[in-house]
C-alpha cells in the first residue's frame, strides 16, 4: 500500500508547490534553493517517514509568507485552466487515453505565487548568525492537473504540468544560504551527500523519493531526459520530464510502459 500510493501521488506533489519542499525539515529549503532555475532533475532518496515534514522544517527555519495563501481552482475546461494558469496545457484526445480510465477529467489549476521565507534566529537559534534576517524567495509555478477516474478510489491517470521553479534571496547568497542550511545537522548523512554531489545545483531540482519503496530509472521520455518510476505491475507509475521550459508528469494506475507512451503522445 505505501508503495502504491507513493508512486501514485508522485506527479502531483512533484509539480504543485510542495514538489520543491523536499522531506526533512531543513531540506526543503535546501531545495528551494537547488531550484534557483529548475532545468533539470535529480532523485534523492529519503526515509518514507519523513516525506511529509519540508513545509513544517520552513517554518521552524523563520516567517513564511505566502505559502497557502493560493489555493488550486477547479476549474471546467482547458480554456478555463489557461486563464488561470497563464499557460496552455497539453491535452490528451480521447483516443489516446487507457481502456482502464473512466469520465471526462477534473481540472485544478494553480497560478503562479510567491512564497517568502524570512529567516530569523529568533525562531531557530541554531541558525548561523550570517542568515538571521535573510530572506528567500521563492516564484511558485503556476500548475495544472488533469485527473481521471479509475476501477478503485485512486486515479486512474493524472497528467500535470507546471513552468519552471525560480529562486533568489537578499541578504545573503544562494552559496551561502544552502551551505549553511545543509550544515545545520539535522539531516541525515546521506540525504545530505547526495544533495552536495548534485553537479549543477543551480538548475536542478531534486525530487524526494522513498528509499526502497518506489522503483525508479533514468528514462529518454518524449524525446528528452526524464524519470520513471514503477514497473509492469500496473499498480502504479509515473514519468517526470522537462522541456522547452514546462515539467511535465503523467502517472496512474497504468503499467510504465502505458505511461510512458501517454508522455510521449502529451511530447512538451
Amino acid at each position: 500500500a505505501g508503495m502504491r500510493t507513493a508512486a501514485a501521488a508522485l506527479v502531483v506533489i512533484a509539480l504543485t508547490a510542495t514538489a520543491v519542499a523536499t522531506p526533512g525539515g531543513r531540506s526543503a529549503a535546501a531545495a528551494f534553493l537547488s531550484a534557483f532555475r529548475s532545468e533539470r532533475f535529480a532523485v534523492v532518496t529519503v526515509d518514507p517517514r519523513r516525506v511529509g515534514e519540508g513545509l513544517a522544517g520552513l517554518e521552524r527555519l523563520g516567517r513564511v509568507q505566502g505559502l497557502g495563501d493560493t489555493e488550486p481552482r477547479i476549474v471546467s475546461s482547458l480554456d478555463a485552466a489557461t486563464r488561470v494558469a497563464g499557460f496552455a496545457p497539453a491535452a490528451l484526445d480521447a483516443g489516446s487515453l487507457p481502456g482502464t480510465v473512466t469520465g471526462p477529467p477534473s481540472i485544478t489549476a494553480l497560478p503562479s505565487h510567491t512564497v517568502r521565507v524570512t529567516f530569523s534566529r529568533e525562531r531557530a537559534p541554531q541558525l548561523p548568525l550570517r542568515l538571521d534576517g535573510a530572506v528567500l524567495i521563492v516564484e511558485v509555478p503556476a500548475v495544472v492537473v488533469q485527473t481521471w477516474g479509475g476501477d478503485g478510489e485512486a486515479p486512474g491517470l493524472v497528467v500535470a504540468e507546471a513552468e519552471q521553479v525560480t529562486a533568489r534571496t537578499r541578504g545573503v547568497s544562494l552559496d551561502v544560504l544552502r551551505d549553511d542550511l545543509l550544515a545545520l545537522g539535522d539531516l541525515p548523512p546521506e540525504t545530505v551527500a547526495q544533495l552536495r554531489a548534485i553537479d549543477d545545483w543551480r538548475t536542478t531540482l531534486p525530487i524526494p523519493v522513498p528509499v526502497d519503496d518506489v522503483r525508479w530509472s533514468p528514462a529518454t521520455i518524449a524525446g528528452g531526459p526524464g524519470l520513471l518510476f514503477g514497473d509492469e505491475s500496473g499498480l502504479a507509475s509515473a514519468a517526470l520530464w522537462q522541456r522547452d521550459g514546462r515539467i511535465h508528469g503523467v502517472g496512474g494506475m497504468l503499467p510504465a510502459t502505458e505511461v510512458r507512451r501517454l508522455a510521449d503522445v502529451i511530447g512538451g
